[in-house]
Parts: C-alpha cells; sequence; structure tokens
C-alpha cells in the first residue's frame, strides 16, 4: 500500500500494467481513470494470443467509458456515465477477484513478479471467504453491501 500514492502521473496506465516491478509505479493512477485524462500510453492491452479477435483498445471499463462517452458541458450525461463505469468495473473487479482467488493470477499484471501474484491471490482469497461469511449470516440481501 506505501506504494500505492506514489507518484501519481509520473508514469503511463500501461506501464502499471506491463511493469514487472513487484510495487505499483503510480497506483493511484487506476483511481483516477474515472476523473481526469490520463498522458501516455494506455493499459492494460488484450493478451498477444487474442490479437485479431479483440479490438486493439485498452481492456480498461473506467478509460473506455471516461474518454469515449464524456462529453463537455452535459454534467447529467456525465454523470450516469460516471455512475455507470463504476457500476461496471465493481463487477469486473468482483468477477475477477474470484479468479485470482482461484487461479492465484492475476492476468491484467502478467508480468509482476510470482510474490505479487501470491499476494494478490491470498488477498482474493481471504476477500471471498469474508464475502461468503456475510452472505451466510446475512443474506442474499448482502451483496449490496459487498458490492
Amino acid at each position: 500500500h506505501l506504494s500505492h500514492h506514489n507518484r501519481l502521473g509520473a508514469h503511463a496506465m500501461a506501464e502499471l500494467f506491463s511493469s514487472p516491478s513487484e510495487t505499483f509505479e503510480d497506483g493511484d493512477i487506476l483511481f483516477v481513470t474515472h476523473r481526469m485524462k490520463m498522458a501516455g500510453a494506455k493499459g492494460p492491452m488484450p493478451p498477444e494470443w487474442a490479437a485479431g479477435k479483440l479490438p486493439d483498445a485498452p481492456m480498461n471499463v473506467a478509460f473506455n467509458f471516461f474518454s469515449d462517452v464524456w462529453r463537455p458541458n452535459e454534467p447529467y450525461r456525465n454523470m450516469f456515465v460516471y455512475s455507470l463505469s463504476m457500476f461496471l468495473e465493481r463487477l469486473v473487479l468482483m468477477i475477477s477477484d474470484k479468479v485470482v482467488a482461484v487461479t492465484g493470477y492475476n492476468a491484467f499484471f502478467p508480468n509482476k513478479p510470482k510474490s505479487f501474484h501470491l499476494a494478490a491471490a491470498n488477498h482474493a482469497r481471504l476477500a471471498t471467504v469474508f464475502q461468503a461469511a456475510v452472505i451466510y449470516f446475512f443474506g442474499w440481501k448482502a451483496l449490496v453491501l459487498l458490492y
């Protein structure tokens, strides 16, 4: 977490996703894509095996919504776009978190070392156990709180 708020804007989003470093060079970039246009190359890009099968565009809900659908001087539209992008991003994270918990690997960060993936998997597994316990004790309506 200490690397999470360092050097905002010093690195492009693509660098964050392709870096082999165990920490994030600029963890804030993951959170500001909803609020500002980012300079430099975007990311994460589709994996090489998907070339020609997926659009050659970043696989990033927040960035794609913000850059493609956001309109200047249309505050109500932009409130809706922002809310929808957050909803879709949370949905993707809720699903990808379970994939990381099961596989032990976060495919959004293919160049990160094993220690990064192990820590991410352990976090995802612990979060899954906590979420399952909340649902068990409080029922399915608790998904609103977990979301």
